[in-house]
């Protein structure tokens, strides 16, 4: 327990992480994704050059090791439903997030 304890400090105390939340606390507002984001390179800076276990880089900066290994996938069809959007959105038509949503789904077979 102690060790863990005294890891984490040897950890936090080298990162900028302290100087950051000093300055959202002082009444900077810093978005929570960017501000979580700056602590996953933290702890992946930590990970890659102090050598510790993922556990206890993801405790000493406070996220969440769920969050520190996800990464988004995007599908290759994203691109294809934007042009389908954007062609929809462009005719005389006037159509709603509503309708567009069920042509694509129930007419051109996206799910």
């Amino acid at each position: 327990m102690y060790v863990d304890m005294a890891m984490q400090n040897e950890l936090v105390k080298g990162s900028p992480r302290k100087r950051v939340m000093r300055q959202s606390i002082a009444g900077r507002v810093l978005c929570s994704n960017i501000l979580r984001g700056f602590l996953r390179e933290i702890a992946r800076y930590a990970i890659d050059e102090r050598g510790v276990s993922a556990a206890l880089a993801c405790c000493a900066f406070w996220i969440s090791q769920r969050y520190f290994r996800y990464v988004p996938l995007l599908a290759d069809e994203n691109k294809e439903i934007e042009d389908w959007l954007i062609a929809l959105n462009k005719a005389p038509k006037n159509l709603g997030f509503g309708l567009c949503y069920l042509y694509l789904r129930n007419i051109k077979g996206f799910i």
